[in-house]
């Protein structure tokens, strides 16, 4: 367990609507990063002035989360997976 980290999936604001929102937190150095899952399931975060992205899942896995954390990944991916599909 890492102790230091946590991945939480929190709610924001925008236009008076609540949106959940996956966020990485790093009590150590004091940083958040709003985090974006692919359509494979795969979880990262795109430092500022980089060109790449940095994929925390094993982080993620390690450090302390909720429940409600992996379903809401679970549940990004599932719909990311339908939009990013090809149609016939």
């Amino acid at each position: 367990m890492v102790k230091n980290i946590k991945c939480v999936a929190t709610y924001i604001t925008v236009s008076g609507v609540r949106k959940r929102v996956l966020k990485y937190v790093n009590n150590k150095k004091k940083t958040n990063k709003r985090l974006c899952v692919g359509p494979r399931g795969g979880i990262s975060y795109k430092p500022s002035k980089s060109n790449t992205r940095r994929y925390v899942g094993h982080i993620c896995k390690k450090a302390e989360c909720s429940t409600s954390f992996w379903t809401e990944v679970e549940r990004q991916a599932s719909l990311k997976k339908n939009s990013t599909r090809k149609k016939r």
